[in-house]
């Protein structure tokens, strides 16, 4: 769960690319005026914030922390610094801490799309929908997010998590036409179809996403329902056989009864 919350934020790649010159260059990034920072400046703690994605890929928390917390040091100004840190306390439960963290990156730069999604993404987990919400349409107005989609199946989810289906269906058909292949919007999109019992279209979503990304254990578990709703015994069991052999320890096959 945590590792696939850090990948739906897909904002390290994006941030990382310039590498450490002279920190006598100064702490400040450059502007690109009433869109923020510039993602890609070089700052003296580009490379811890690397480091820190790195043991974070791995597992290991306290390294990436350590030098999560190196990375800020190096830059108290650098708003991705303060995001990774952000995202390593909620990694690992310090809810305090990853709200703070988050809130000084948005202090720093509060244009970042990035940071924008991220924080929505964790306001999100709590339960505050709607200032989740106001965080992805904040994220969404930056005409320089490489990523628009991310934000905008993120902002589906918490729109059908609040009950509010036609708001997430919304987004997430706005995700799928910025990237009609991103396997979290048509998951969802499948997810929000069942719910309005609309299962045809679920089927539809399901079977686009198997053409772009491998099973899972919710995405199998979703077919099970959907095609048990069609009439469709063969799939049914094919995705049941697929479920207890590659997930036998999932919520969703305990659910099952296997």
């Amino acid at each position: 769960m945590i590792m696939r919350h850090l990948a739906s934020l897909l904002f390290l790649p994006l941030i990382l690319g310039g590498c450490v010159t002279d920190p006598s260059k100064g702490e400040d990034a450059p502007s690109i005026g009433k869109l923020g920072k510039d993602q890609n400046y070089e700052s003296p703690s580009n490379t811890y914030i690397q480091l820190a994605y790195e043991y974070m890929k791995r597992g290991d928390y306290a390294t990436a922390l350590n030098k999560a917390k190196k990375a800020v040091q190096r830059d108290p100004n650098n708003g991705n610094a303060h995001l990774v840190l952000a995202l390593l306390y909620e990694a690992l439960g310090e809810n305090g801490s990853a709200n703070a963290a988050y809130r000084r990156a948005l202090e720093v730069d509060g244009k970042n799309p990035y940071a924008l999604n991220a924080y929505g993404s964790y306001l999100c987990k709590l339960g505050e929908y709607e200032r989740a919400l106001s965080h992805f349409d904040k994220a969404l107005q930056n005409p320089l997010y490489q990523t628009p989609w991310v934000a905008l199946a993120n902002a589906g989810y918490c729109a059908r998590k609040a009950g509010n289906l036609s708001r997430a269906e919304a987004y997430l058909r706005k995700a799928l036409e910025r990237n009609p292949g991103y396997p979290m919007a048509l998951f969802q999109m499948a997810e929000v179809r069942f719910a309005q019992e609309k299962f045809m279209s679920a089927r539809a979503y399901l079977q686009r996403y198997r053409e772009v990304a491998k099973p899972t254990a919710p995405m199998l578990y979703l077919s099970i329902l959907t095609e048990r709703q069609l009439g469709n015994a063969d799939q049914v069991r094919s995705d049941e056989l697929l479920l207890k052999s590659d997930f036998p320890d999932s919520e969703q096959a305990q659910k099952l009864g296997y």
